[in-house]
């Protein structure tokens, strides 16, 4: 998790890592394990230095942080009142 002090400030969040491995594993083709939390945290430690350029230089966005900027008048559920959550 000290790789994502690499981050930009407002990017340190778990989500960021884990997508930077994933794109890594991938661009290697390599399966995941059974034991998907020991490779992760192994994996971070044998390739940090592979890993910063990507959180430093990308970002991710939530369906959290999307739903917060919708406009009011866009229906979020609950029967359809506007802006109003069930």
């Amino acid at each position: 998790m000290a790789l994502l002090l690499d981050a930009h400030p407002s990017q340190q969040m778990p989500m960021l890592l884990f997508a930077a491995v994933h794109a890594e594993v991938l661009a290697r083709g390599i399966a995941y394990p059974q034991d998907g939390a020991a490779f992760i945290i192994a994996f971070c430690r044998e390739n940090a230095e592979i890993l910063r350029p990507t959180l430093r230089a990308r970002s991710t966005q939530t369906q959290r942080g999307r739903a917060l900027r919708l406009p009011a008048s866009v229906p979020r559920g609950g029967g359809g009142r506007a802006g109003r959550l069930p």
